[in-house]
């Protein structure tokens, strides 16, 4: 990055002489109508100061923008310090929330509802296939790298994990990033305002820009968030947004963010959504659309199996007699709920 701080210091010293320069031309002007027996008045001091203060403001923000934003060849730096600030937040987050506790095992598939569904061919090349889930992150982060745009929306109801699978997805993404591949970055959809940012790419840059100021800059003209948000120095995004929470929004919001994504998403941009399956449905047609190119996922029934073994994994070695009987109630009895 030394390299391109280095380049930009060279231009702003050329651009701080060149202003200087005009700014001295100016004063030699006024002073030599002075030696010259014309007498300065107001029109001469007024014409000066509107000359310098336009100079001087756009010289400033040039400056500021300038060296703000990371040069081309600092993008893959920015996005590595960003990749582990990222990570090392997530890791924390969700020690905190599992307090060591085992993990459901919830495998997850493709929805079975086509009115959810886009073209196979605008979702992968080939056959659509999707595995994985909590038990195997990894296999679903495979599947996901090999959609056509890496677009997927994460369904079911309430409490099946939804953003505890996100944020999984988000560790093995960043963990096992390439260096030409985006940073995935979680952010609660419900905190867009559309009517402030009606574009995608500028709530992305405002978000960005909070949450990471110290490596992306804070000030409020075009910075290294802008840089990333825009798609950085290459054709693929520079960012993976997991959009958290679409069933948090109004009705009328979540379609409008599907007609808003769908409008601004350029090709190579990628994106993951969770949402409840009902919102979700509502919000696609009250929109009209599908998310597109999206995968839709939904989480498996558990079976009797899967349920017993993660209660009896999350009750200590001896359990109260209660406990043993309840599971041998459940290990006899069918299992009737399941994750919508």
């Amino acid at each position: 990055m030394a390299g391109g701080r280095r380049r930009q210091a060279m231009v702003a010293t050329i651009a701080v002489f060149l202003a200087l320069t005009v700014l001295t031309a100016i004063l030699i002007f006024v002073f030599t109508r002075v030696d010259m027996g014309e007498k300065p008045h107001v029109g001469d001091a007024a014409s000066v100061l509107l000359a310098v203060v336009p100079l001087a403001a756009g010289l400033i923000f040039w400056l500021r923008r300038t060296l703000a934003a990371p040069a081309p060849g600092d993008i893959t730096d920015v996005k590595t310090t960003l990749a582990g600030l990222v990570c090392a937040r997530w890791e924390e987050e969700t020690a905190i929330r599992s307090q060591g506790a085992p993990r459901i095992p919830i495998a997850w598939h493709l929805t079975g509802r086509a009115t959810l569904k886009d073209h196979p061919r605008l979702v992968a090349d080939g056959e659509l296939v999707l595995t994985g889930g909590s038990a195997d992150v990894a296999a679903l982060a495979a599947s996901f790298r090999r959609l056509r745009r890496r677009r997927l929306v994460i369904t079911g109801g309430a409490g099946t994990g939804k953003t505890t699978l996100a944020v999984e997805l988000l560790l093995e993404l960043v963990r096992t990033r390439a260096p030409d591949e985006p940073v995935p970055v979680l952010l609660s959809i419900a905190d867009w305002d559309m009517e402030v940012h009606p574009y995608f790419h500028d709530w992305l840059a405002a978000r960005l820009r909070t949450d990471f100021a110290t490596v992306l800059g804070g000030g409020r003209g075009p910075d290294g968030a802008d840089l990333l948000a825009r798609r950085g120095h290459t054709r693929s995004s520079a960012i993976l947004p997991i959009l958290d929470g679409l069933d948090e929004l109004p009705g009328p919001a979540r379609a409008k963010v599907i007609i808003t994504l769908n409008r601004t998403l350029a090709e190579g941009d990628q994106v993951i959504v969770t949402s409840r399956t009902t919102e979700y449905a509502d919000a696609v047609k009250s929109a009209k659309r599908v998310l597109k190119a999206a995968a839709v996922i939904a989480p498996m029934a558990l079976s009797r199996e899967v349920a017993v073994g993660y209660l009896a994994d999350d009750l200590p070695p001896n359990p109260p007699y209660t406990w043993e009987e309840t599971l041998r109630a459940l290990g006899r009895a069918r299992l009737r709920h399941s994750p919508r």
